[in-house]
């Protein structure tokens, strides 16, 4: 079951240590540093009750009390770091959601998240976010991402902040904020780095810049990357999708973009041939013969002779 939650968890996210390490560490507790810095802003600081939950590329945690005994926690300007024992490891962190539990607002300028097996990640309230219980006041909570957390065929989506495949014939590089359209010619699957060539049709062949045309005299199949010379006996035009036989009484050699015809005294019988042959003796042809006709000497009638 561990395996199918770290592949779900995982998809469009970078890969930290691998799997195998993942099922040793997932199980047991962790503990975080985690560090805010309340706003100087003017009443920013707060009474009410702060919480985060992290979440990772194996997971996520529950929610985690900020509260130091005998603190003031969250004033206007200060700096506070807890350290938060999670009921197990979720590797680097790449989200952290602040909540808040009471109507007396607060402002936070930045949280930073780092343990012995990550690194230290920092991410800033830029929208400048006030969080309460009253929606008058602000939301109850705020989740902050690192953004350049997702993987090349993903793309982060400001919306539900995380990380989102890319459709068909789109791509992206690791980081993307956004999909980008395929150039002409080319496609690609969803979730893809790059996008490939569409493949030719028949009568083309596949080059580094796209699709060209077979020249006269050779043909192709379709999804091919080179033409193949037509055979003696058969021919073929420009963008020739295969070679054509030249028929009887024609002919033709390798890589012909036309057939020749037999000339008279000559013949072919194949449908393929790469030259005619001449006519036996006692027989004869026209032009563009496939076979020859038997010369047959008129009947004479030989008057006698007298004794």
């Amino acid at each position: 079951e561990y395996k199918s939650y770290l592949r779900q968890d995982m998809v469009g996210l970078s890969a930290g240590p691998g799997v195998l390490m993942a099922l040793v560490t997932v199980c047991s507790a962790a503990k975080y540093k985690c560090t805010i810095q309340t706003h100087t802003k003017s009443s920013s600081g707060t009474n009410s009750d702060i919480s985060v939950k992290f979440f990772g590329e194996w997971g996520q945690t529950g929610p985690h009390e900020l509260d130091v005994t005998m603190q003031d926690d969250f004033e206007t300007g200060d700096l506070d770091t807890y350290e938060i024992k999670t009921e197990r490891e979720v590797g680097t962190i790449f989200c952290v959601e602040i909540s808040i539990d009471g109507s007396d607002r607060f402002l936070m300028d930045w949280i930073s998240v780092s343990s012995d097996r990550s690194e230290i990640m920092l991410l800033k309230n830029d929208k400048m976010i006030w969080l309460s219980d009253s929606a008058d006041e602000g939301q109850g909570s705020l989740k902050l991402c690192k953004k350049d957390r997702c993987l090349e065929g993903y793309y982060w989506d400001d919306n539900s902040d995380f990380c989102k495949t890319c459709p068909k014939n789109t791509f992206s590089h690791s980081g993307a904020m956004s999909c980008t359209d395929c150039p002409k010619g080319k496609e690609s699957k969803a979730a893809s780095y790059k996008c490939t060539w569409i493949p030719c049709t028949a009568g083309m062949y596949m080059t580094e810049t796209g699709c060209k045309s077979c020249p006269a005299g050779t043909s192709s199949p379709p999804e091919s990357t080179g033409c193949t010379g037509c055979t003696a006996g058969t021919y073929s035009a420009h963008n020739g999708s295969q070679c054509i036989e030249c028929g009887t009484g024609r002919y033709s050699s390798d890589n012909a973009t036309t057939c020749e015809t037999c000339t008279p005294g000559t013949y072919n019988a194949r449908e393929t041939a790469g030259a005619c042959e001449p006519c036996p003796s006692d027989t004869w042809s026209t032009r563009g013969a496939g076979s020859c006709n038997i010369v047959k000497c008129p009947k004479v009638d030989i008057p006698k002779t007298p004794d």
